[in-house]
């Protein structure tokens, strides 16, 4: 969905979500990525949809990488904590919520 808000508000993208998700298979990632040519050129035709063509193609693109993703990685999991290790990671940062104020003058 966030692919298709740039440029957009996204109550108008939050409005066509149902239709989004019937256009699309569910969301089922696999079925997505087996999207022919056809099938996308297709959904420019929908007009309950947002019918841009670079979206529409990236939404399979996307799709794909994501697949290569897991494959490559064992799960799309394993490639996000693979950026730190496996491990949370905490960091010590002051609260300055409640800090005074700095007196200034206009």
């Amino acid at each position: 969905m966030e692919t298709y808000q740039a440029g957009l508000s996204w109550e108008t993208v939050l409005n066509k979500r149902q239709a989004f998700r019937e256009a699309f298979h569910g969301y089922q990632v696999h079925r997505v990525a087996e999207m022919s040519d056809s099938e996308l050129e297709d959904l420019m035709d929908n007009v309950a949809i947002i019918r841009n063509r670079a979206k529409i193609f990236a939404t399979r693109a996307n799709a794909q990488a994501f697949l290569q993703v897991q494959a490559d990685y064992g799960s799309f999991d394993a490639y996000l904590w693979s950026f730190v290790g496996g491990k949370t990671i905490v960091n010590d940062v002051p609260d300055y919520s409640q800090a005074p104020a700095k007196n200034r003058s206009i």
